[in-house]
């Protein structure tokens, strides 16, 4: 059989071909430029996932979002580093304090000087607290910058996951809502791209409670953002397609920091 995703006409069996991850288009192994020890080396490691040379066109944007969240990290560990080293100093003086003070309530002993010997002791306690103190409100005061540090790290990793998980969707709105929802959403995805088929759309649903006042978003699940992109290339032609779509519109399917920051930037055009 021939290999479906692949330009030449030879026929080869499942096995010598490779499939795309992002796609899942399968090429000959030959045809991509990957030799047969490569090939063998990513047939049977399962964590090892291919991309095509079309899906890498794709891939930009996350790489660059991965970079962003690496260089937090390492912001997160120079930060660190520089907490640790200020508290390794904070240590080191008040052990030379201490030591001083050390040799002064020992000299006076020395001399039988009993109420220097006192107020020395006295001094030494309250300079021991005061220090205690200050560490620990700078060690407090670090901790919440890491702890800042740290929240800044994890809202970029799920807004990361966030956009990954939404990157194949589609939100239709101002679709009437009938029991046939499925099927009309169907033809319309179908219209806007001839190359689209069945198996191409993965889910349709509703989001959000039924109510009677407003028109709930459609949700349409793709199964790659190519056909995701070729779908909202063409969407200006629902306005062409019936009058009953004429306020009908589609878009990607955007997180909450995106639709905030395109808010802004409407408000502010």
């Amino acid at each position: 059989m021939s290999i479906k995703g692949c330009q030449c006409a030879r026929n080869m069996e499942d096995k010598d071909a490779i499939q795309c991850f992002q796609c899942q288009l399968a090429f000959h192994q030959d045809c991509v430029g990957i030799s047969k020890s490569a090939f063998k080396v990513i047939s049977s490691v399962s964590n090892i996932k291919w991309y095509c040379d079309e899906c890498m066109k794709l891939l930009p944007d996350v790489k660059s979002l991965n970079k962003a969240v690496r260089d937090s990290n390492d912001a997160l560990n120079t930060r660190i580093d520089k907490i640790d080293e200020s508290n390794n100093l904070l240590r080191s003086e008040l052990e030379a304090i201490k030591s001083l003070i050390q040799r002064n309530v020992d000299g006076a002993e020395r001399f039988d000087g009993t109420v220097l010997s006192t107020e020395l002791c006295n001094l030494k306690n309250d300079l021991n607290k005061s220090f205690a103190d200050a560490v620990r409100c700078e060690v407090k005061k670090n901790i919440e910058l890491v702890n800042d540090e740290v929240k800044s790290v994890q809202k970029t990793l799920t807004n990361v996951n966030d956009m990954k998980e939404r990157e194949n969707n589609i939100m239709m709105f101002n679709l009437q809502e009938t029991d046939d929802d499925k099927d009309r959403v169907k033809g319309i995805i179908k219209k806007l791209s001839s190359e689209v088929k069945d198996q191409d759309i993965k889910r349709i649903v509703r989001l959000g409670p039924k109510a009677e006042t407003k028109i709930r978003p459609v949700l349409i699940e793709m199964r790659s953002c190519a056909i995701k992109d070729l779908v909202l290339k063409n969407s200006f032609k629902l306005k062409t397609m019936h009058e009953d779509l004429d306020k009908v519109w589609i878009s990607h399917d955007l997180t909450v920091d995106q639709c905030a920051e395109l808010k802004k930037l409407i408000d502010e055009a």
